[in-house]
């Protein structure tokens, strides 16, 4: 007896809640995972070149990876670029792998070096839907772990970076597509993941060649700031606003979005590659290490849950501190020079 599939109503003959090709679709955008958050990454230093119908250089001026927020619902001022979609495809990841780690009775196996391979494989490399390689898990078999372990049909090439959680995260579900389309809520997982997946690569794939300036700050007629999204040719000295028709100075606007980035409260490789987007690149281990010399002081903690992404002056379990930005730079132009040699010899976020 066939079945209808949960998300586009084609009929599935093996009665499981989505078809086959919703399934490898689901796989590919996991797959797709790792590339997209490294070419956020390059996105955000102003690295990219995506634009349509034009080629060159970069400009020298670096784009802020910063947006405004003020006039968003509880906006808090600043966010780095595809803060907020990377954050709902964490809370997705994170969510849904409980979900299949549940269903399956087994443990995540995060630490294994096999899904770290996978991962990075995954940031340059067009994986197919096929299951994807070697993952060990510990199913619990009378209460007891037992060892299994799951083999592609790919060979997996040398780790050369680390990888972060949530690619690690998508890569084992990927390498679940059978399991993944019998879940009973298989369609919320579709609308989630894919959702979230499709969100990011919009911000990713915008166009290189139009650097994002914050918001409009011109007051109308009401007294409300117009706040309409500005952007502007990396080389033009003015921008108008698409909403209002006000015309603004492109370094005017800079020097405000700098300002706004100083006073944010980034963990530390967020600080880290914001302090780079800004044209003062610290070191992985110079920022850990003025952070361990309490010589950058923590401003709060930030705390990851269900619920998504708070950050508060408590310390809780699981918490990770959050610094801010102008802390970072005022300690980079006292030490100009060793900052940046070292910034030179370790650049691995």
């Amino acid at each position: 007896m066939s079945t209808s599939c949960g998300v586009c109503t084609r009929l599935v003959g093996d009665r499981l809640t989505l078809c086959e090709q919703c399934g490898e679709t689901l796989v590919a955008e996991l797959l797709a995972v790792p590339g997209l958050l490294a070419d956020l990454e390059t996105a955000r230093s102003g690295q990219a070149r995506l634009d349509a119908g034009r080629t060159g250089g970069r400009s020298a001026e670096a784009p802020l990876p910063i947006k405004d927020t003020a006039s968003e619902h509880r906006g808090r001022g600043v966010r780095l670029l595809g803060e907020r979609d990377t954050t709902a495809l964490s809370t997705a990841l994170h969510g849904w792998a409980r979900v299949l780690a549940e269903h399956l009775g087994v443990e995540i196996p995060m630490e294994a070096r096999s899904l770290a391979v996978l991962a990075a494989n995954a940031r340059v490399t067009s994986m197919a839907a096929a299951v994807p390689a070697l993952v060990v898990e510990h199913r619990l078999s009378g209460g007891k772990p037992v060892r299994e372990a799951r083999f592609s049909r790919r060979t997996s090439a040398q780790l050369i970076a680390p990888v972060q959680l949530d690619e690690r995260l998508a890569v084992w579900l990927a390498s679940h597509p059978h399991e993944l389309r019998q879940l009973d809520a298989a369609e919320e997982t579709y609308n989630d993941i894919v959702g979230a997946v499709a969100r990011l690569r919009r911000t990713v794939d915008r166009r290189a060649d139009q650097r994002y300036l914050g918001r409009c700050p011109n007051l109308l007629a009401d007294q409300t700031k117009c706040a309409a999204n500005l952007s502007a040719e990396p080389d033009a000295a003015w921008v108008r606003c698409p909403r209002c028709r006000q015309q603004h100075e492109v370094r005017h606007l800079e020097d405000q979005a700098a300002a706004a980035a100083r006073e944010m409260l980034c963990t530390m490789p967020e600080l880290l590659r914001a302090c780079a987007a800004v044209g003062s690149p610290i070191a992985r281990r110079t920022g850990y290490r003025w952070a361990a010399e309490q010589r950058l002081t923590r401003r709060a903690w930030l705390i990851r849950g269900r619920v998504g992404v708070r950050i508060t002056d408590l310390h809780e379990p699981g918490a990770v501190p959050v610094y801010r930005v102008g802390d970072a730079l005022d300690l980079a132009c006292r030490e100009p020079v060793a900052a940046s040699n070292s910034a030179a010899r370790s650049n691995v976020p």
